[in-house]
């Protein structure tokens, strides 16, 4: 084992302090930066957890000791985030700071999901029968046809187009309509590129949803067989498993499968192969047949209605569904051979039939595992939007196979993954043990930074007139405090009548009101006004960082408990029973608050207060909701009948 004191890079003298002039020497950063070296050099490497608070400098703590002992032992990392605006922060930002102050040279990049790049087949459909116009003249495909052309990389946020633009969802690589091996342009595709140059690094960012989505996929181990895995923002990882593992599947995507105009191709090629007799007619039986189930859903389940098991008439429907899917495939089985073996085919329409049949393949068995339902409550099954759902609601064994033979090391980090000071939560929802753990103090003097008010409004979330009251309460803080204000709140119903309360007059201050533009603009406009309210609910409790004047007030409406009527939440409390509220419901309630009033301090200069329209956090002391909270003064301010606090 190699001794090394990390106190010559993150020290008060060290090489950081040195050559990065923002750079601010943390204690809890060069112990967790010590303990992760002295870990991971030790044979068995293991699995670590660490809470490190916003302030602490964990990246840089993560990233030094890792990567030099990746470079002195020639191992493999793996860095796993949340999302992609982290991982083009580690990417742009973080690691060239770090290898450039260590001085060191390592082969790194950034692997993005497959969605995230471009399908040259499905590109080359979108314009090779002339410019398909999206109310431009076909502008927007020619740009894309000269993009593809000169890319290197195919990734999608090079394209010099809108990101809501349509064209980039008729493009994009999609699993259910990638032909692998047997696709024309396979020896240039961008995913498989990306993949192949991902083999040669030593440093991969990536993110959770890539990961576990090839994991689930069948391939059973990532493109990289890394040596040691850093999971950031650890907290979102039972969360990015179960969005990645859920299933879904609507009318809407077998009309599209089983529409009119995919027919005349389809029909072609079996007339080419030396026809079928019985294709037409269980192509129309499969279109109606599904139709008919769907409509049937609909009007026997209310949205967003859970269902333990379908009932008896939609069953039967399924079942015919079933039955009329196994003859299709059986008939169509000497065709789709006779394609694959045809060396070197061309034949676009031919190709275009395989893709049909993977996502024929695809959403059946989606709606086979939706239809029978025999995994409640462990999978939670409801009805949205024309179509069904399924989600696990418990990932613990999941994911805990899924790291376990995945490397020697692990490192989980995150601001937010304790809950009453003890992992036990964290450890539950994710099923990785760690063998180290460490939990450290803000580096920061919040008691003197920062207060947090509580107020009772005196109403339930369902009593009449809730809403309202909560507005001009919001409104008052907000004018009291100049703007500088971050309101984050639970529904989407309530951002919305905020939205029109904050916008019926004019305001000292800009309102700033989340979807009406990409979060990043939000947050980049947030920054750069002189004064600012931004309205948000679930996503702005994390990744907001507006350090300073710009931000001294974050208002939170309530105690962020999940809808008792949320399908995954009522299938997890039939799971759990009687003790669902105090071992999921009450925990994940205080790590998301403990992570909105987080969005406060984020430098030892920032100031400013947290208020929490909810008395139930002093009044129920039974749930010790306080005690989640930063150590800070405590202030309970009554508010009068005109919405005015005091």
């Amino acid at each position: 084992m190699m001794e090394m004191n990390m106190e010559k890079y993150l020290g008060e003298k060290g090489l950081f302090a040195e050559n990065l002039p923002f750079f601010e020497f943390r204690s809890q950063q060069l112990d967790l930066a010590q303990k992760i070296w002295d870990r991971i050099q030790s044979e068995n490497g293991g699995i670590m957890a660490f809470e490190a608070p916003t302030g602490l400098g964990k990246t840089f703590a993560v990233l030094v000791p890792a990567i030099l002992w990746a470079i002195e032992n020639d191992k493999k990392i793996l860095f796993l985030t949340a999302t992609i605006p982290l991982q083009e922060q580690l990417y742009f930002k973080d690691i060239p700071q770090v290898l450039h102050v260590l001085d060191v040279e390592l082969k790194y990049g950034l692997l993005k999901g497959r969605g995230n790049y471009a399908c040259l087949r499905r590109a080359e459909n979108l314009y090779s029968e002339g410019l398909l116009s999206f109310g431009d003249h076909g502008d927007a495909s020619g740009l894309i046809r000269s993009w593809v052309a000169q890319t290197s990389t195919g990734d999608l946020s090079e394209l010099p187009l809108s990101l809501n633009h349509p064209s980039r969802g008729m493009i994009n690589s999609v699993q259910k309509k990638c032909l692998g091996s047997n696709c024309p342009r396979r020896n240039e595709c961008f995913v498989t590129r990306a993949i192949q140059r991902a083999k040669k690094w030593d440093l991969i960012v990536s993110n959770y949803h890539l990961y576990f989505a090839y994991v689930l996929g069948g391939k059973n181990e990532f493109p990289v067989n890394p040596d040691l895995i850093i999971c950031d923002e650890a907290h979102r990882v039972d969360e990015s498993f179960r969005s990645v593992s859920s299933k879904s599947v609507s009318k809407e995507d077998f009309e599209n499968l089983f529409s009119k105009s995919n027919y005349p191709f389809l029909s072609g090629v079996v007339d080419n192969y030396g026809g079928i007799t019985e294709f037409t007619e269980l192509y129309n039986q499969l279109g109606s047949g599904t139709g008919l189930f769907f409509e049937k859903i609909a009007r026997g389940l209310k949205e967003g209605q859970v269902y333990k098991k379908l009932d008896g008439y939609s069953l039967d429907l399924y079942l015919k569904i079933k039955e009329d899917y196994e003859k299709i495939k059986k008939i169509l089985f000497p065709l789709t051979r006779a394609i694959i073996d045809k060396e070197d085919t061309e034949d676009k329409d031919s190709l275009r039939f395989l893709a049909w049949q993977n996502e024929l393949d695809d959403l059946f068995n989606d709606l086979a595992f939706c239809a029978v339902a025999n995994r409640y409550p462990e999978w939670a099954y409801w009805e949205e939007n024309n179509g069904l759902h399924a989600s696990p609601t418990v990932c613990s064994d999941l994911i805990q196979e899924v790291f376990a033979s995945s490397a020697s090391a692990l490192i989980a980090v995150s601001a937010t993954l304790t809950v009453d000071n003890s992992f036990a939560f964290w450890i539950n929802e994710t099923g990785i043990v760690p063998d180290t753990k460490g939990m450290y103090s803000s580096p920061f003097d919040l008691e003197k930074q920062m207060e947090i008010w509580i107020a009772d409004v005196g109403l339930k979330v369902i009593d009449k007139g809730y809403d309202n009251y909560v507005a001009r309460v919001m409104e008052t803080l907000t004018e009291n405090n100049g703007g500088h204000t971050l309101i984050l709140v639970s529904s989407k119903r309530l951002l919305e009548i905020l939205k029109k309360h904050f916008r019926k007059k004019e305001r000292s201050y800009d309102v700033l009101v989340q979807g009406e533009l990409p979060r990043t603009i939000l947050l980049d406009r947030f920054r750069t006004s002189e004064s600012s309210v931004l309205i948000g609910t679930v996503s702005f409790r994390e990744g907001v960082d507006i350090p300073g004047e710009k931000l001294t007030q974050v208002i939170i409406d309530r105690i962020p408990f999940p809808h008792p009527k949320d399908p995954v939440v009522e299938a997890r409390n039939d799971y759990e029973g009687k003790r669902a509220f105090v071992d999921v419901t009450l925990p994940r309630a205080k790590m998301r608050l403990k992570q909105a009033s987080g969005r406060l301090i984020r430098k030892k200069n920032d100031w400013g207060r947290v208020v929490i329209l909810d008395g139930r956090i002093i009044e129920r002391k039974d749930w010790q909701i306080l005690q989640s909270l930063p150590r800070v003064k405590i202030r309970k301010i009554s508010i009068n009948d005109t919405g005015v606090a005091g």
